[in-house]
């Protein structure tokens, strides 16, 4: 039952989206620049640090570079995605 209720609340977002969005261009310059961001940068480090956690290896310099790369990009994804809304 939860299936079909989320199903549900997906579709009507997207309609509302279809409905309300005058370019087709905004919607997808918007999930560009999200995607993008995390895709090259915030997901592989995030999971290099998952898996070095899981795993209980040693954690060398590449385990913190990884994190830092983490946490300093998510606001690069919150701002890249801020200017195509603003723009």
């Amino acid at each position: 039952m939860h299936f079909y209720i989320y199903t549900a609340v997906l579709f009507v977002i997207a309609v509302i989206i279809a409905v309300f969005v005058k370019d087709i261009e905004d919607v997808f310059s918007i999930v560009g620049s999200i995607a993008a961001n995390a895709l090259s940068f915030i997901l592989p480090s995030m999971f290099y640090c998952f898996l070095i956690m899981k795993k209980n290896k040693t954690r060398k310099p590449h385990f913190y570079i990884a994190g830092f790369v983490f946490i300093y990009f998510i606001p690069f994804g919150i701002f890249s995605m801020m200017t195509k809304i603003v723009y």
